[in-house]
């Protein structure tokens, strides 16, 4: 378990060698994409036409292409077509962008090798987990994001969580930075302060790393969470949303 939180906490690092390619022609759509994406811990480059992210991919060829259905020289699926028929580029997937109105498209997006036919602009939540299925091999179902949070535990004597901080967040659980990190399967009645509020959850470490091993470099453990109050899950859903969305405007 400990060997595979881990390789799950450290996946984030190994993306960012790689990137995302969107193609849209709709600067508001393209630019909510890519912001959502970097948000979530991705490396993004767009493009805004077939031709251009044909050529993009003959010089670099992206991990994962995400495309509009209409674009200004072509659609999202002769795109895709093209990917397929280079030997360099046909294992590259495709998740196909379309408007709430291209309903009746999504068989013709599967048919043509999509994995994957989302409504844009897609609830962050949704745009996740699709990019999540097709690039990690063990994905989350969950939002992970980067933060900066105070903990206090109940049942852990004074002092031992001075200088602890939650750098990584999600509704399942949390990595905690902390020079002296608590072995495997400690339990922390933790106290998590994200003002105003104060979320409590009964806790258990997953895992322990050293410094050159961790998150950001840094020592600390994986915690899961055993037992939440549903209001307190509720709490951390909506602080990782509005973390993820804040200043992205929504497109017109």
């Amino acid at each position: 378990m400990a060997s595979n939180a881990l390789n799950v906490s450290l996946g984030r690092f190994e993306r960012r060698k790689n990137f995302i390619l969107i193609v849209d022609s709709e600067p508001g759509y393209c630019h909510y994409t890519s912001m959502v994406l970097q948000r979530l811990g991705y490396t993004t480059h767009t493009e805004r036409s077939v031709a251009e992210a044909l050529e993009l991919s003959t010089m670099k060829p992206p991990s994962l292409v995400l495309t509009a259905l209409k674009l200004k020289d072509g659609n999202g699926l002769h795109l895709m077509k093209q990917f397929k028929k280079n030997q360099y580029t046909t294992r590259i997937p495709f998740i196909v962008l379309r408007k709430s109105n291209d309903i009746w498209k999504e068989s013709e997006c599967f048919t043509s090798g999509a994995i994957d036919c989302l409504c844009s602009p897609a609830p962050a939540e949704l745009l996740y987990r699709a990019v999540q299925k097709a690039l990690e091999s063990i994905p989350r179902k969950n939002i992970r994001i980067r933060t900066y949070l105070p903990i206090k535990a109940d049942n852990i004597k004074p002092g031992y969580l001075d200088g602890a901080c939650v750098m990584d967040l999600s509704e399942q659980g949390m990595f905690v930075r902390m020079q002296k990190p608590f072995s495997i399967d400690t339990h922390i009645a933790a106290q998590v302060h994200m003002f105003p509020r104060v979320v409590r959850a009964d806790s258990v470490v997953i895992y322990s790393t050293e410094k050159e091993n961790g998150p950001y470099y840094q020592p600390g453990m994986g915690v899961k969470f055993v037992r939440i109050e549903a209001q307190d899950q509720e709490t951390i859903r909506t602080y990782i949303k509005n973390e993820v969305m804040r200043g992205i405007p929504l497109p017109q």
